[in-house]
């Protein structure tokens, strides 16, 4: 939505127990405003964190983190559209 060639992007970030250090994925969700509207699977990159420490991938949902979030840089988007579905 939105005037075409706007993007923002979005990475799950979460906090370390041990040090208590916000730890961000190196997987990131790239959204781009296309004409006509497209939408494009990023459950991946939203649903999980790719340790910079470990390189290793871990689940939103699995043990080894707390306090899951995502952070938002909007370069251009006036509204971002993301839809959850049951599988």
């Amino acid at each position: 939505m939105g005037t075409p060639g706007g993007s923002s992007t979005l990475t799950t970030c979460a906090t370390e127990p041990l040090t208590l250090i916000v730890v961000c994925s190196t997987n990131k969700a790239l959204f781009v405003r296309n004409k006509p509207n497209k939408f494009t699977n990023v459950t991946d990159a939203l649903t999980s964190l790719v340790d910079t420490n470990t390189l290793q991938t871990v689940a939103l949902f699995q043990g080894g983190f707390l306090n899951f979030f995502w952070d938002y840089d909007n370069n251009g988007n006036k509204l971002l559209q993301l839809r959850f579905y049951l599988n």
